[in-house]
């Protein structure tokens, strides 16, 4: 079996003024997810995404929500820990959030700010 479908997902820090930010952001796995047939065969990890002189980011990530895959508990949610680590004019953390990526995502593509906007509804 394969392993889950990739989703790029993008994304563009600036500040108020519309200027890019440095810094990156981390994707790291919330569990670890195994192969229902496979069970030597897993997705676990972080997957950095520095930003570009734009502020922006692109990264293509594995899926959560894909048939024939769970957690090595059976119970737990597959998602993405996303941390913020972008340097900004506020001395504000930006506090990590645990996001779904679904495989159903419209053209293979999902923007940060929607799946935040998601795990926070």
């Amino acid at each position: 079996m394969a392993l889950p479908p990739k989703i790029t997902v993008t994304g563009k820090y600036t500040d108020q003024l519309g200027n890019p930010l440095a810094g990156r952001v981390v994707f790291a796995a919330s569990v670890i997810l195994v192969n229902a047939t496979q069970p030597d065969l897993a997705v676990v990890g972080a997957w950095p995404a520095n930003l570009d002189a734009t502020g922006s980011f692109s990264i293509a990530l594995y899926a959560t929500d894909a048939a024939g895959w769970d957690t090595t508990d059976g119970q737990a949610t597959f998602k993405y820990r996303v941390t913020q680590q972008v340097r900004q004019t506020s001395s504000d953390p930006v506090p990590d959030v645990l996001i779904d990526l679904p495989s159903a995502s419209p053209g293979g593509t999902a923007t940060l700010a929607s799946l935040i906007a998601a795990a926070n509804a």
